[in-house]
């Protein structure tokens, strides 16, 4: 008889009401909702005004690497990183985060954009003429080429309007006494408990 040493994995998303115990409180999950937005805003047009380049030298893949961007990105002589952290005042944990949720709202994007194909001048044969189509209602007409989207396409980066945040547990958020209060990592390293 084998043993089965294969684990299972559940992920599972979780609703809270949180209460806050003060308006101390309330104005410092505001505020960190606020800043989380304006971070996320600062990694989208990072990555928008580098789709360019990352598409002309095949680097896209790097673009939307979390942990790459972490380290590279650069605005002004200063890691995106250390804006986030020392400017903004979100705690690491947080700032990885930012990361993590607009790469993967670009890769969303990106996987929706390669399902649709756009006209992009005349399919040629070898020696530079355009085909023409043989049958059919086109019959005559010259045939068109077709690529597949992908980011370039985009006219302006993600925009993150609403205030928003998203917390790993035991990492920028934790359970205390038996599950009845959470204690919870804030801009500006604040903790609140609710």
């Amino acid at each position: 008889m084998t043993e089965n040493t294969s684990q299972e994995t559940l992920a599972l998303t979780l609703k809270l009401k949180i209460l806050p115990e003060s308006q101390d409180q309330v104005t410092a999950f505001k505020q960190t909702m606020t800043t989380y937005k304006d971070a996320c805003n600062i990694v989208s047009q990072y990555i928008f005004d580098n789709i360019p380049k990352a598409a002309k030298e095949k680097t896209m893949s790097s673009l939307l690497s979390a942990i790459n961007l972490q380290k590279t990105a650069i605005i002004n002589g200063e890691r995106i990183y250390d804006i986030l952290t020392k400017q903004l005042g979100l705690s690491s944990q947080v700032t990885c985060e930012v990361f993590r949720s607009v790469i993967s709202n670009y890769k969303t994007i990106q996987t929706i954009l390669k399902k649709q194909t756009v006209a992009d001048g005349y399919q040629h044969d070898d020696e530079g003429n355009v085909l023409l189509y043989k049958k059919g209602k086109h019959k005559g007409e010259p045939k068109l080429a077709y690529i597949y989207k992908d980011l370039t396409f985009l006219q302006k980066p993600l925009c993150y309007e609403k205030p928003q945040l998203v917390l790993s547990v035991d990492r920028s958020y934790s359970f205390i006494n038996d599950f009845s209060k959470a204690s919870i990592v804030t801009s500006r390293q604040k903790h609140i408990s609710s």
